[in-house]
């Protein structure tokens, strides 16, 4: 199995399943942690305000 931080838990157990590893949720949860084996949790993207193109223009 090659170390992909994307991975979660149950994409990595399923994986030890077909292979023919059958682990408990929790014990498995608690091997992940012990082990400090996280997966890079995304970033939400911070936009900002978009105050439009016609703020700066007068109507007449």
């Amino acid at each position: 199995m090659q170390n992909n931080l994307n991975y979660g838990y149950r994409r990595i157990q399923t994986m030890l399943k077909r292979i023919g590893l059958l682990v408990n949720k929790k014990k498995f949860q608690r091997l992940i942690q012990m082990e400090n084996f996280f997966g890079i949790l995304k970033q939400e993207i911070y936009y900002g305000k978009h105050l439009g193109l016609l703020t700066s223009l007068k109507i007449v």
